[in-house]
C-alpha cells in the first residue's frame, strides 16, 4: 500500500513537472499590444520586458514613446511572471504564442488580451507581423523565412491572399 502511495505522488510530481516545461522564454520573444490599453507590452532577449506607452505627436505620424516599466519574465506552466526593476510584480496568462491574457499589472486592465504584433528572435529579428482586429488577424501580415518571406492579406482571420517572395 505505502510502495502505491509512492507511485501516485511520483506520478503526479512527474506529469506536474512535464506541464511546467509546456512553453519556453523565446517563444515569447515580440511586441505585444493591448485592445483596452494604450500600454504596449515588449519581451526580449534574455528574459527582459518592457512597457512603454506610444505618445502621438499632434497632427502627424510620428510617435515618441515612454518607458512605464522594466524588468525581467519567467514562465512556469502557463503564467508569464513579471518582475519590475522596483519589485512589482504582475501575472500574465498564456493561450498561445500570440495571445496572452492579463491576470495582475498595475499597467494594463484585468482580463484584457494582449496580441503578439511582432514576434522576434532572440536576436531581435522580426520573424512575424500584422495587426488584429476584435481578436483575429486583419490586414498585412508577413513571415520571414531564411530564404523567403510570406506576405498573407487577411480578412476577419482568414487568408485573403498570399505571395511569397525569395531574396
Amino acid at each position: 500500500m505505502k510502495n502505491i502511495i509512492y507511485l501516485v505522488i511520483a506520478v503526479f510530481f512527474t506529469f506536474s513537472c512535464i506541464k511546467q516545461q509546456k512553453y519556453s522564454l523565446d517563444q515569447f520573444y515580440g511586441e505585444y499590444n493591448p485592445i483596452k490599453s494604450e500600454m504596449h507590452f515588449s519581451l526580449f532577449y534574455p528574459n527582459k520586458y518592457g512597457i512603454i506607452k506610444y505618445n502621438n505627436i499632434y497632427k502627424s505620424d510620428l510617435f515618441t514613446f515612454t518607458t512605464i516599466e522594466e524588468g525581467f519574465f519567467n514562465i512556469v506552466g502557463d503564467t508569464i511572471f513579471l518582475i519590475s526593476k522596483n519589485k512589482q510584480k504582475s501575472k500574465i496568462y498564456i493561450f498561445n504564442i500570440d495571445m496572452i491574457k492579463v491576470v495582475l499589472s498595475d499597467n494594463f486592465i484585468p482580463n484584457d488580451t494582449l496580441y503578439c504584433c511582432d514576434k522576434k528572435d532572440k536576436n531581435n529579428q522580426s520573424i512575424y507581423g500584422g495587426r488584429w482586429k476584435n481578436g483575429k488577424k486583419e490586414g498585412r501580415w508577413y513571415y520571414n523565412y531564411k530564404k523567403f518571406q510570406d506576405r498573407v492579406l487577411y480578412k476577419d482571420g482568414e487568408i485573403m491572399k498570399r505571395d511569397t517572395v525569395f531574396y
